[in-house]
């Protein structure tokens, strides 16, 4: 079994290649835009294994991470680049692909661009950041004719009464988004996780557990985007095998190690 694993891991990191050095070509898979977090380096930054995850789930799959600046300094002037950014990539892939599936994923404050992108942004907070309160959501029609599923770990803008979140974290984030009535027609799409003592989604004063999300929840996200794309698909045929969770983690960890090489290809 775990030959055949690393087999079916190889195979898709040839996918994966294949996909990413053809940028126009609509996904036969999933097309994942990734938002990497604050101040990682321009690429897919720690959520890439669960990116590869995803693609190793989900044959014929592309990763494409989100051009914005991911910057701690005039941080509220990046996330609205990051959402300007978002918006216009899924505007252009939609008109493009419009056929083809969409899964958003963000960490840190990757997360708060796709939250804004979705839901509009979450205007003034504590830190006075001055975060532009007139940003409006993303049109829905996108949402409904491609985005399939929306992944978040460590979102700031955390509000502990959404029905998508997961993890145990019972407190709003630093940014706190106090309106999520734009967000709630995407629900059964978006799953958000965050832990007690997180500094940013929970508030808290606990620095590791801010990063210990994909190491804990990478085979969650990705059965989640998979079982979204499978329910997408009703009407073609089933895929040959539907992953356990062991075998996503398995096939997770493996990416973890080679895929940073292999955006560097």
């Amino acid at each position: 079994m775990r030959a055949v694993a690393i087999l079916a891991t190889i195979a898709s990191l040839h996918n994966i290649a294949s996909a990413s050095s053809s940028p126009n070509v609509c996904a036969n898979g999933v097309h994942i835009i990734v938002a990497r977090g604050t101040n990682e380096a321009p690429g897919s930054g720690l959520m890439e294994s669960v990116a590869h995850g995803i693609a190793a789930a989900i044959p014929d799959s592309q990763i494409a991470p989100l051009d914005y600046p991911a910057a701690f300094d005039n941080y509220s002037a990046s996330v609205a680049a990051g959402v300007d950014s978002l918006k216009t990539e899924l505007a252009e892939y939609g008109s493009r692909c419009p056929q083809s599936k969409v899964a958003l994923m963000g960490f840190s404050q990757g997360a708060h661009v796709m939250g804004d992108t979705l839901c509009g942004s979450v205007g003034a907070e504590p830190l006075l950041l001055q975060f532009n309160a007139t940003s409006k959501p993303m049109s829905s029609s996108v949402m409904d004719q491609n985005v399939i599923a929306v992944i978040l770990f460590g979102d700031p803008t955390h509000n502990a009464s959404a029905p998508w979140n997961r993890g145990n974290s019972i407190r709003d984030g630093l940014y706190p988004r106090e309106d999520i009535n734009m967000c709630q027609q995407f629900a059964s799409k978006i799953e958000s996780w965050c832990d007690t003592g997180d500094l940013y989604c929970d508030n808290g004063n606990m620095t590791g557990i801010h990063r210990s999300y994909f190491s804990k929840y990478t085979p969650d996200a990705v059965e989640f985007v998979f079982s979204r794309f499978v329910a997408a698909n009703a009407s073609r045929a089933p895929l040959a095998v539907s992953p356990s969770k062991s075998s996503l983690a398995l096939g997770s960890a493996g990416l973890l190690a080679s895929g940073r090489q292999l955006e560097h290809h």
